[in-house]
């Protein structure tokens, strides 16, 4: 990585909201490895790589996006479930109820 890259990166890293994958997978998440994949490999255009690189930051509009981090709101319970805060990877992977709404078998 060149200078301005490592930079960046610590400045993003560093901030509450973004950098979050990150930190929570720092030995799978390489951030040069990231942006050379949407860069070269999807031809995906800027709005998707902004789409992704905010869904792995969790900073997508979920309750607790908003409960968290804007304040429009003080609950940051999944408005399904309601037993788990609502971020990403719980409506992605982990909400029973949405799980059962969209899966039946």
């Amino acid at each position: 990585m060149e200078e301005w890259e490592i930079e960046n990166t610590t400045k993003w890293t560093s901030k509450q909201l973004h950098g979050q994958h990150k930190r929570q997978e720092p030995d799978i998440a390489s951030v040069e490895n990231a942006c050379k994949w949407m860069r070269e490999s999807t031809g995906l255009k800027i709005e998707k790589e902004a789409l992704i690189t905010a869904a792995q930051d969790q900073a997508l509009d979920t309750k607790c996006h908003k409960a968290k981090i804007l304040h429009p709101t003080n609950d940051p319970k999944c408005r399904m479930g309601k037993d788990k805060d609502e971020t990403v990877a719980h409506i992605v992977s982990a909400c029973p109820k949405i799980a059962r709404s969209l899966y039946k078998t």
